[in-house]
């Protein structure tokens, strides 16, 4: 295992999903509000690599509207890493 932290970069409180894509099935390891400029440290399973595997998605906490589309990437962070979460995606 490894251990990383999501941390919250937008301009506003998210709701964050992470899934660990080097479990088998693919568990959701986070389903948490992170306040704007906060963190949340998790473990996740390492592979072959020594990296992590991990899917997150994020949606703004503030005023949710029905079909609301999350943003979503997919990160491979090493031990100690921080990952940034947004609902901004550069084009």
């Amino acid at each position: 295992m490894i251990s990383i932290t999501i941390s919250n970069t937008d301009s506003q409180d998210l709701f964050v999903q992470v899934w660990d894509l080097n479990q088998p099935g693919s568990p959701q390891v986070l389903n948490s509000r992170i306040n704007q400029g906060s963190s949340q440290s998790l473990q996740v399973q390492d592979g072959s690599d020594t990296k992590g595997n991990i899917n997150w998605a994020a949606l703004a906490a503030n005023n949710p509207t029905p079909g609301q589309v999350p943003t979503t990437s997919q990160a491979t962070p090493s031990d100690g890493d921080t990952v940034n979460v947004t609902t901004w995606q550069p084009q």
